[in-house]
């Protein structure tokens, strides 16, 4: 592979050599392109952007802490315009922004058993706003 190629060579998506469902798919009932891993949807692109959501806990990496896609997803999100990944963890509410382009640049490659998989470490990603607990009594001393 050379310094420019992405994983994957030139195909896009797919498991075991067969081409992704991306050619296939319509939109969905909020507008977006369906991504998927397998037959399973795992987000959507909307616009320019590739939205996931997903658990922190059971789905972003603790060493190194980052986030982790298949790399066909990647593949298929650009395939279908998206510029941008935004990831919301569904426990916290914390959103993580990057465009596709830093995802690719600044990510690496990786397989634990699960196919080609690509993360981005946590500090590479943009919280473009952090939830905050409210203090139960405002003004009240």
């Amino acid at each position: 592979m050379t310094e420019n190629e992405k994983p994957g060579g030139n195909r896009t998506g797919g498991i075991g050599g067969r081409p992704s469902r991306l050619q296939y798919t319509t939109r969905t009932r909020a507008g977006g392109i369906p991504i998927y891993v397998g037959s399973k949807t795992v987000g959507a692109v909307k616009g320019d952007c590739f939205f996931k959501r997903v658990m922190a806990s059971a789905h972003f990496l603790r060493k190194p802490p980052a986030i982790a896609f298949d790399v066909s997803t990647l593949r298929d999100a650009e395939a279908a315009g998206a510029k941008w990944v935004e990831v919301t963890d569904a426990e916290s509410g914390r959103v993580y922004r990057a465009s596709m382009a830093t995802v690719w640049e600044r990510g690496k490659g990786f397989n634990r058993g699960y196919g080609a998989q690509w993360f981005l470490p946590l500090n590479e990603w943009n919280r473009p706003q952090t939830p905050t607990q409210g203090r139960l009594f405002q003004g009240v001393d």
